[in-house]
């Protein structure tokens, strides 16, 4: 199990963060790599859903459990990208003077023969798993930023429109 993190911080308020990575109806539209997000059921503090995203040209689909607890939304993968045996996470949010600090953690596990042929790696030019591992947090990672990045500026552009309306 290889368990990382991504970390950023937001100049908006720890509810007001946590409410937009609650809210999934707008990833598709600020997130490249989220292509559509299918709702199987949701209440204040469990969402099961299918993510249908693109990377590397290529479109999977997973579907996700997401428990929302406090300053944290936990997730699992029951069926994960093939590349994956195992994934589950967390998205943690701690107040930092008047930003919210957001890390996402990772737990994978990676299968692969699976990896490789999802990376095009051919199995007999590269047989060290760890360049398999590195390639695949590296593709995690940056989706985890991508998203991350854009929930931050949209959060960030509200928060400048509020302050300039109310001065």
């Amino acid at each position: 199990m290889e368990i990382f993190n991504v970390k950023l911080a937001v100049a908006a308020t720890t509810p007001a963060v946590i409410s937009a990575y609650w809210s999934l109806q707008n990833w598709p539209e600020i997130a490249p790599h989220v292509c559509e997000i299918t709702m199987h059921y949701a209440d204040e503090a469990i969402q099961v859903l299918t993510m249908t995203v693109k990377t590397k040209g290529k479109t999977d689909a997973f579907k996700s459990v997401r428990i929302r607890q406090a300053n944290a939304i936990h997730f699992f993968q029951p069926c994960p990208p093939l590349f994956l045996s195992h994934h589950t996470g967390c998205w943690q949010f701690n107040s930092q003077g008047n930003a919210t600090v957001v890390t996402v953690e990772h737990a994978i596990e990676v299968n692969i023969p699976a990896a490789r042929a999802f990376l095009g790696m051919n199995t007999s030019a590269i047989n060290d798993s760890n360049t398999v591992c590195n390639s695949i947090r590296e593709i995690i990672s940056n989706n985890s930023l991508q998203t991350m990045t854009a929930i931050k500026v949209r959060l960030e552009k509200a928060e400048e429109h509020r302050y300039a309306l109310a001065n």
